[in-house]
């Protein structure tokens, strides 16, 4: 899982990016939010428990929807530019 641990790690640093693209999320109050993937995703902003799990639905895994085109991704319910638009900064910080 080379992506998960990916975005593990990020998570961790994202304090030092300007853009700040993440958001604290208390997942203990969130029923019905089973994988850690799920969870990862909701970090983003505008990403909530419903747009996570068709993301990963549609694309079955984190470094899948990274590396999917704009044009599949906005193919999926509740993915916009906002949602596109954070997908990006997460595909410019991994290069």
């Amino acid at each position: 899982m080379k992506g998960t641990a990916w975005i593990l790690n990020h998570l961790h640093s994202y304090e030092k990016y300007e853009h700040e693209p993440y958001c604290a999320y208390d997942f203990r109050t969130k029923r019905g939010v089973a994988s850690m993937e799920e969870k990862m995703l909701m970090q983003m902003r505008s990403v909530g428990p419903d747009t996570a799990r068709l993301l990963l639905k549609s694309f079955g895994s984190i470094n899948k929807i990274i590396n999917a085109s704009d044009d599949e991704l906005l193919k999926v319910e509740k993915v916009g530019k906002v949602v596109l638009a954070q997908i990006n900064i997460l595909r410019g910080m991994k290069r």
